[in-house]
């Protein structure tokens, strides 16, 4: 598996492109499992190299009509014991539709990690997140 550098959050987006109308449709896609590099490992070689895990997308779409039910949807990810607690990517919501985008590392059988998992965001002109780098730290 190829280590990646850096997350790009835009084109995350595209890979799991759906039309906010429909969020359903992410329920037919399936979570991607990543290596991601760790930039803690270039000041510390007693830390990991690599940080493993999966990215996660879930949206809602609420069309506001009494009496309806919202849709909801999300990629396919079978919970296993060894998931670590999610760590919020980018995301985005409204009054009537959102949608997040999520980062679940990959830790010892039964989610205990003896590494700090900790995102550093960095952000495009206009604010918006761009980059996501990941550090797992004592």
């Amino acid at each position: 598996m190829k280590v990646i550098e850096t997350l790009d959050l835009k084109k995350l987006w595209e890979v799991f492109d759906f039309h906010y109308l429909r969020p359903e449709e992410l329920n037919e896609k399936e979570a991607a499992f990543v290596e991601l590099k760790n930039h803690a490992y270039e000041d510390n070689w007693a830390l990991p190299r690599t940080i493993a895990g999966w990215v996660y997308v879930e949206a809602w779409f609420d069309n506001m009509v009494a009496g309806q039910k919202g849709r909801h949807g999300a990629t396919r990810l079978q919970w296993r014991p060894d998931m670590g607690l999610p760590i919020l990517l980018d995301g985005y919501s409204n009054d009537n539709n959102g949608a997040t985008l999520w980062f679940i590392p990959q830790v010892a059988i039964g989610g205990d990690s003896p590494w700090q998992i900790r995102l550093e965001i960095e952000c495009a002109k206009r604010g918006q997140a761009a980059l996501a780098r990941l550090f797992a730290e004592k």
